[in-house]
């Protein structure tokens, strides 16, 4: 199994995205950069761009270049250089949309399974469990919320944001 490093890209932890993406130059991690999710809290953050990251991480690895590597079934876009066992990725769901190609669900911690982080659409898993719903109906419940993914996120209108719990309420 890889093991991923996530961080996300916040201005004030700027000084620190040279020295976490050396991991992967120890040890054969792939060390991933986040864009802030502008949900909840995370709407007043101020996270600073990817290109200003891959900008000081070449300084470092003037050979840092975009791979086709696969790397599990996530969207992070991967980095590679000669000096590095692992890799660099980004993740930036804000910026540069990858809806289309999105295959993922989330799970809160209080059962809601979330078919996307911009809206607050749901379905109420737990509530299933706890009614003693069948495998078919919990089955049917997925198949439902994977139905209701949208076509995009609507990050870049934060009017039509319709979740406004943080990350670390929803589980992430």
């Amino acid at each position: 199994m890889r093991v991923k490093v996530n961080a996300v890209l916040l201005a004030e932890t700027c000084a620190d995205i040279v020295p976490l993406a050396a991991l992967a130059r120890q040890m054969p991690v792939d060390v991933r950069f986040i864009e802030p999710m502008p949900i909840g809290e995370g709407a007043a953050v101020k996270g600073i761009p990817a290109e200003i990251a891959l900008s000081l991480l070449r300084r470092q690895w003037p050979d840092l270049s975009p791979t086709e590597e696969k790397r599990g079934n996530g969207p992070a876009r991967y980095y590679a250089s000669r000096e590095l066992t692992g890799r660099i990725g980004f993740i930036n769901a804000v910026s540069h949309c990858f809806c289309a190609s999105c295959n993922r669900v989330r799970l809160t911690s209080t059962g809601l399974l979330k078919p996307c982080l911009c809206y607050d659409t749901a379905e109420d898993l737990r509530a299933l469990l706890r009614g003693g719903a069948s495998d078919e109906e919990l089955e049917a419940a997925v198949r439902r919320t994977i139905e209701k993914k949208p076509r995009a996120h609507c990050f870049s209108r934060a009017q039509d944001v319709t979740e406004h719990r943080s990350m670390s309420q929803i589980g992430g």
